[in-house]
């Protein structure tokens, strides 16, 4: 990781500069960290979150590729869903409660504000760009986090010592292909994704409600777990 060192930046709310040494060459310079993305008033920014180039900075003495990790909000006002990447789970509990009382039908301002979104919190940034990347698709994201248990049960059941850490969609040309397998040690792995098996998911364990935004805004592989104890 490279070293950073903030920078306040006057009539800025969405990003700020950070002064950051090259890990590589050890020179100093500038990188653009957005804490807060709207896309609809910078589109722009949609492909860099989705490529992932809006959390990579390149070295402009030595050309020197590093990730810089950061937590950011993002809003999409037409795909109508907002998701807060965090950096610990003291952060995730804040925002998830933050987030719940955006739908408490108690506030009646801020549920009308926010009627129809998605709100989801997630704690890296490839689960934030596969997030962003499932609702442009018009994916349910509790359906796909439905199939990675699958996709784990599988695997450990038919490999037996196998340490799987985390699953991932890839997405390749506009579609889901595949989902990565990290495994223990850096190593990553594949399994295929199935669309007509994700249709009999949404189906059984959603049916019309896939069209309708979910309330629990943290939608992961331990709130699959749980999901499918309560309602198999």
């Amino acid at each position: 990781m490279p070293e950073r060192e903030r920078i306040a930046m006057e009539n800025s709310e969405s990003f700020e500069k950070e002064k950051i040494t090259c890990p590589k060459c050890k020179k100093e310079n500038y990188f653009a960290v957005w804490h807060n993305v709207n896309v609809g008033e910078n589109p722009e920014l949609k492909e860099q979150v989705l490529s992932g180039s809006l959390f990579q900075y390149k070295c402009p003495d030595c050309g020197a590729v590093t990730t810089v990790d950061y937590g950011m909000l993002y809003h999409d006002p037409d795909k109508k869903i907002m998701i807060q990447r965090v950096q610990s789970a003291e952060e995730m509990q804040v925002v998830e409660g933050v987030f719940s009382s955006f739908l408490a039908e108690e506030n009646a301002e801020q549920a009308g504000r926010y009627a129809g979104y998605t709100l989801r919190v997630v704690d890296s940034v490839n689960r934030l760009r596969e997030k962003v990347y499932l609702k442009e698709l018009s994916y349910d994201d509790r359906a796909i986090e439905l199939m990675k248990i699958y996709v784990y049960k599988h695997l450990t059941e038919e490999n037996e010592g196998i340490r799987i850490e985390e699953i991932l969609l890839e997405i390749k040309e506009g579609k889901p292909t595949d989902f990565a397998i990290r495994l223990e040690g850096g190593q990553w792995g594949s399994a295929y994704f199935s669309e007509e098996f994700y249709k009999e998911v949404e189906k059984e364990f959603f049916g019309d409600a896939q069209k309708t935004a979910s309330k629990d805004c943290i939608v992961d592989f331990v709130w699959a777990a749980e999901f499918l104890k309560k309602n198999r």
